[in-house]
């Protein structure tokens, strides 16, 4: 039975926690599969926007040490799933995003 939307969610704030500090491939690369799996339709609830708010806000909550990692992985989605939606989510704020991230970086 696929996970509800909560438990899509949960998980997904999950594994960006254990992001860290460092961008890790394996870890970038199974949060781009759950973001995948959204466009399968396989997460009843749970659409692209659903997915690309939450990393967002992630982005805008974590620690300037965990900044980039997300970051990392917003590219990857958008660079892998860049016959979605996922693009144009992100793209809306990506320069603000940039920034936030850059100048919390060189801040820390």
């Amino acid at each position: 039975m696929p996970p509800s939307k909560q438990q899509f969610l949960d998980d997904l704030a999950r594994r960006l926690k254990d992001l860290g500090n460092r961008p890790d491939k394996h870890k970038i690369d199974a949060l781009g599969s759950m973001a995948s799996a959204v466009l399968g339709g396989n997460i009843a609830g749970v659409s692209e926007k659903d997915v690309g708010d939450f990393v967002k806000s992630r982005l805008v909550r974590a620690a300037p040490d965990c900044k980039v990692p997300i970051l990392y992985l917003i590219d990857s989605i958008i660079y892998n799933l860049r016959r979605s939606s996922y693009p144009s989510i992100f793209q809306e704020h990506l320069p603000i995003i940039f920034r936030d991230t850059y100048q919390s970086v060189k801040e820390a």
